[in-house]
């Protein structure tokens, strides 16, 4: 579960590029910005902007902003904004074009569950209660 706390901000401002892929060293956009927050993340009334990723047990406190094509590594705690912005510290990279990849699938795959369990629902509430169906998707074609 993701905690957000205080003063948060996530999502309302930040670039869409370009950035540079630091492992193909090419250019990207990404025009239809995400911001992903794994699971076990917290963001303490920072800001973070478009285009990033809180990534797995890491945190991002307060007064911080993470600045558009950066990512918080694993289980790192960002608590100043040089932390954030700078790479050479060892708490934030640059965004990739997989990383930019798995959050849209992630979304992908949500969108298609959610509609999925939707439809369920409505046909018969029990269907969404304990051990049940799962929805058909094209991730999950058999149901």
């Amino acid at each position: 579960m993701t905690t957000i706390k205080g003063a948060a901000k996530i999502g309302l401002q930040g670039s869409t590029g370009p950035f540079t892929d630091p492992v193909t060293n090419t250019q990207f956009s990404n025009t239809v910005p995400e911001t992903f927050l794994a699971f076990n993340c917290e963001v303490d009334g920072a800001t973070i902007e478009r285009n990033t990723v809180v990534n797995f047990l890491s945190r991002v406190g307060p007064g911080v902003t993470l600045p558009a094509g950066k990512v918080v590594l694993p289980g790192r705690n960002v608590t100043t904004n040089l932390e954030a912005s700078s790479g050479l510290l060892g708490k934030v990279a640059n965004l990739t074009q997989a990383d930019v990849a798995l959050m849209e699938g992630v979304v992908e795959v949500n969108q298609a569950l959610a509609e999925g369990y939707t439809d369920l629902a409505r046909a018969d509430l029990t269907n969404v209660t304990g051990i049940n169906y799962a929805p058909v998707t094209a991730f999950n074609p058999g149901g």
